[in-house]
């Protein structure tokens, strides 16, 4: 029985094409586009037979295609098979008056066709989509949380018949950041490059993400845990320079600095270095990393860094003051603590009306 129209979890679409049950209509939404292209590749080999493949996969893309192509794609019955599948990418560019064309057949699918439209993105108020929504199965492939990237990291590994080590991993988010393209691929690289024939530990992944010898936020992290201004503010401009998204840069040190706050708590109570490690799952490099800024900084600046945070998101989203200085600006506070910060400088008005 094909899965009901309505949302739809990743799992629970992967154990569907496992049971070897696929919908008559897709909708693949969301921005992490490689949790999309992997769930295409899984979907690919379970809705045709690979033997006729050529014959009963057709993909056509909303820029260019008309309602008349779609409609021969997916009302055409398969060749020496049981099913035809027809992807559309792009669907959110398919125009309006094309689209609307397609609702009929939405509502009353070729039971012989699976149909799947790809729009990250999409306008909901678009009568289109909302008849999709209503009859197709809807994967949303939104960026994964911290804890899902390290349950999918490690899962990673597994398939290339490794496991990772918890540095390695940690390593590997604040390097790399969230993007499951760049993750598989620096991944694959410690993996080939590793001299550990069961476990990728950090020195692989170290090694990896070296290779290009670019700088990342994990340099930035290193020196803003010592509150060392200068080194910090270099490869803030280094990182902007080579096209770092500033709210990118702006997550990955806020999720630091979460850590950060949690472990000093947990040292005021009275646990040791190695009660902190198990505790937060942390090896000993990020240990060592987070355990020196937990001393560094002290409750109250860490209290005032959240507020420098929230206040620097607020501005790099709809601000006055270029990114770049917002940057320095937080940087500069975050090394120098609330009494000598910038901040106190601009006033009580948000840097959001500056």
């Amino acid at each position: 029985m094909p899965p009901r129209p309505g949302a739809l979890s990743y799992p629970d679409f992967i154990r569907a094409l496992e049971r070897g049950t696929v919908a008559p209509v897709y909708l693949f939404t969301g921005e992490e586009e490689f949790l999309i292209q992997a769930a295409l590749e899984r979907l690919v080999p379970a809705a045709v037979d690979p033997a006729t493949k050529d014959f009963n996969y057709t993909i056509l893309d909303g820029e260019s295609a008309s309602a008349d192509a779609i409609l021969t794609a997916v009302e055409s019955l398969p060749a020496f098979a049981k099913r035809r599948l027809v992807v559309l990418k792009s669907a959110e560019q398919l125009p309006a008056s094309e689209a609307n064309r397609l609702v009929p057949y939405l509502k009353d699918p070729c039971p012989t066709t699976c149909f799947v439209c790809v729009a990250p993105k999409f306008d909901a108020r678009r009568s289109f989509f909302q008849a999709l929504k209503m009859q197709a199965a809807v994967l949303d492939c939104r960026p994964l949380s911290d804890a899902q990237v390290t349950v999918w990291l490690k899962a990673q590994a597994k398939s290339q018949g490794r496991a990772i080590s918890e540095d390695a991993v940690l390593f590997l988010k604040e390097r790399v950041g969230r993007d499951l393209f760049p993750l598989q691929n620096e991944l694959t690289k410690a993996v080939l490059g590793s001299d550990h024939p069961k476990t990728i530990e950090l020195e692989d992944v170290q090694r990896a993400c070296s290779a290009s010898g670019e700088v990342s936020v994990y340099d930035l992290l290193g020196s803003l845990a010592r509150r060392r201004l200068e080194p910090s503010i270099r490869t803030l401009t280094r990182l902007m320079e080579d096209g770092e998204p500033p709210l990118k840069i702006l997550s990955t040190v806020g999720y630091r600095f979460r850590l950060v706050w949690k472990v000093k708590r947990a040292m005021q109570a009275g646990h040791s270095d190695a009660a902190l490690m198990r505790m937060f799952g942390m090896g000993q490099w990020a240990a060592a990393s987070v355990i020196a800024a937990a001393k560094a900084y002290s409750e109250k600046d860490l209290r005032w860094a959240f507020q420098r945070f929230i206040e620097t998101d607020a501005g790099l989203k709809g601000g006055a003051l270029p990114p770049k200085l917002l940057m320095d600006l937080l940087i500069f506070d975050l090394c120098s603590g609330k009494q000598k910060g910038l901040r106190r400088f601009l006033g009580r008005q948000p840097l959001l009306y500056l």
